[in-house]
C-alpha cells in the first residue's frame, strides 16, 4: 500500500468515474422489489423518534413468512423497511423468543440470510451482506462528490423531500421524474430498467440520497456535470476504482484493514480532517464491510448519546457543531467564508434535545441553515 500517490486537491483524481466513463421496520417495493404493505395514511417515525423506536424492546412471534411478519412488525412499529428484491419474501425465519430491542430483532432477521440490516436515513433496509456494503460505498462516495459541486447544484440534490413513487412506476420513469424536479436533465435514461413497482411511500430524504439508494440497487451510480446541469447515470463494476473520504481518526484502521486483506493497489491521502481511500469497488465493499461498527442497543434514548443531548455551554459555533459531528459520526462541512459566522461563541441552554434542536439552537440568529444525513452535517448560507 502507497501513501498519497493522489492528490485529493485534483477533481479529476476523486472523480467516482474517469471523464471518459461517465455515472423495528416496513417494506418498499423497489425494481421488482418486495415490499411490506403501507398500511393507508401511515405515518413513520423519523429522526430521533426513529432511532428511539428501534430501541425499544418488542417480543414478536412469527405468524407466516418473511414479508407478513415484516408487515405486521411494520404497523406496530411505525418505521419503515425496505427489504431487498433479492430476499426470499416467503422465506420462514426465526425470532428471538426473548424481549429485546427491536433494532436487534431485525439484525437477526438479516443474519439468518447472511444479510444485514442497516438504516437509510428514517427507514430500514434489509439486504444480502454485500448488496448493503455497495450502497454504504456509494453513499460515501456521492456525499463527497457533493460537496464539489456549485452552491446551486449542492441545494438541489440536497433538498429533502417526500421519497416514494405511485402504483405501476418504473424505475427508468421514477428516477427521470426525480432528476427532473431537481431542475437537471438526464443521461443515458434507457440503461435504468423497465421494470414495474408497487406503489410505495418512504420517509423524507435527501434527494442525492435517494438517488443514490434507488441506483444501487440496480447496479448503478450516477455523475453530476456541473457545468451542463445534467446528470449521467452509469453502470459500476467491482473494478471501478474511485475514490471515498473518510475521517482522519479512522485513517490507522482502514490502513490496517488493507494490510490485512492484502488490498495492496490501494492509495491513500490525508487532508485537514480528511482522510481519502482511493481503491476498486470490490477493495473499497471489503474494508466497508470490516469498518461497520457493531451496533449496540439499549432500551431508551439516553442524554449524552448520539439521539438527545444535555448541553449547557457558552463557546464558538463550530466548536460546537464539532462536537455534534464527532458524536455522530459524521463529517462536517461548510464553506470557508462562513469561518467569520461559525467561529462566533453562542450560549445554549438545552436539555434532552435532539442533534436537530441543538443544531438550530447554534444556528440561531446567524441566518444559516443546516442539512444533516447519515454520513455528513453540511453548513449553508
Amino acid at each position: 500500500m502507497k501513501n498519497a500517490l493522489f492528490d485529493p486537491r485534483k477533481r479529476a483524481g476523486l472523480s467516482i468515474f474517469p471523464y471518459s466513463c461517465l455515472v423495528c421496520l416496513c417494506g418498499v417495493a423497489v425494481i421488482l422489489g418486495t415490499a411490506v404493505s403501507e398500511t393507508p395514511g401511515q405515518s413513520w417515525k423519523t429522526g430521533g423518534s426513529f432511532r428511539e423506536a428501534l430501541n425499544n424492546k418488542i417480543r414478536f412471534s412469527s405468524t407466516g413468512s418473511l414479508r407478513e411478519d415484516l408487515d405486521a412488525l411494520s404497523r406496530n412499529a411505525r418505521v419503515a423497511i425496505y427489504l431487498d428484491p433479492e430476499v426470499d419474501p416467503g422465506k420462514k425465519v426465526m425470532f428471538s423468543t426473548e424481549l429485546q430491542p427491536l433494532g436487534k430483532t431485525l439484525d437477526e432477521v438479516a443474519s439468518q440470510f447472511e444479510g444485514l440490516a442497516v438504516s437509510v436515513g428514517s427507514f430500514v433496509y434489509i439486504a444480502p451482506r454485500e448488496k448493503v456494503n455497495r450502497f454504504l460505498v456509494l453513499r460515501n462516495l456521492q456525499s463527497y462528490e457533493l460537496t464539489k459541486l456549485s452552491d446551486a447544484s449542492q441545494g438541489k440534490l440536497g433538498e429533502i423531500t417526500d421519497f416514494g413513487w405511485s402504483f405501476l412506476s418504473n424505475p427508468r420513469d421514477t428516477v427521470s421524474v426525480m432528476v427532473a424536479n431537481m431542475g437537471f436533465s438526464i443521461l443515458d435514461v434507457e440503461t435504468i430498467p423497465h421494470d414495474l413497482w408497487r406503489a410505495q411511500k418512504l420517509p423524507r430524504l435527501a434527494r442525492w440520497e435517494q438517488l443514490t439508494f434507488l441506483l444501487s440497487l440496480m447496479n448503478r451510480s450516477f455523475r453530476v456535470i456541473d457545468e451542463s446541469g445534467s446528470l449521467q447515470i452509469v453502470e459500476v463494476s467491482p473494478q471501478q476504482v474511485l475514490t471515498t473520504r473518510y475521517r482522519k481518526s479512522e485513517q490507522r484502521k482502514i490502513e490496517l484493514l488493507a494490510r490485512r486483506n492484502q488490498l495492496e493497489s490501494v492509495q491513500t491521502a490525508s487532508r485537514n480532517n480528511d482522510f481519502f481511500l482511493r481503491a476498486s469497488l470490490r477493495e473499497q465493499i471489503v474494508i466497508a464491510d470490516q469498518m461497520r461498527p457493531l451496533r449496540k442497543w439499549q432500551t431508551r434514548i439516553k442524554a449524552g448519546s448520539k439521539d438527545v443531548f444535555d448541553l449547557n455551554t457558552s463557546a464558538s459555533r463550530i466548536g460546537i457543531l464539532k462536537t455534534i459531528a464527532g458524536n455522530r459520526g459524521v463529517a462536517l462541512n461548510y464553506a470557508p467564508d462562513l469561518e467569520t459566522l461559525l467561529g462566533q461563541r453562542v450560549v445554549v441552554n438545552l436539555k434532552k434535545a435532539t442533534i436537530e434542536k441543538v443544531i438550530e439552537a447554534t444556528l440561531k440568529g446567524s441566518g444559516l441553515r443546516f442539512r444533516l444525513t447519515d454520513t455528513m452535517l453540511q453548513v449553508l448560507k
